[in-house]
């Protein structure tokens, strides 16, 4: 569901912003702090709808912990080909 989606332009990067916000969507899962209803969500075959909205709130919001973590950084990264490919340009 989330893999459909491009977080970031550089793929390598994009790769690993897509696993580390899985880690963490996985870990809000964990921590919710009702999970009977998570389980009540399952079982009427909701949780897929719970999930998106997890995950829409997380990637809009500057509040959120994956964009604490991450994705205030990724503005200013730059991958290595990126960097050296300028330097080499300047020389």
């Amino acid at each position: 569901m989330l893999f459909k989606y491009s977080f970031h332009t550089d793929p390598e990067i994009d790769h690993e912003l897509k696993r580390d916000f899985t880690q963490d969507l996985l870990l809000i899962l964990l921590e919710y702090k009702k999970p009977e209803c998570i389980v009540k969500l399952y079982h009427k075959k909701q949780l897929g709808y719970f999930i998106l909205r997890i995950i829409r709130n997380n990637i809009r919001s500057e509040k959120s912990p994956y964009y604490r973590n991450y994705g205030k950084y990724q503005t200013k990264k730059v991958s290595l080909q990126d960097w050296t490919r300028g330097k080499n340009d300047r020389m």
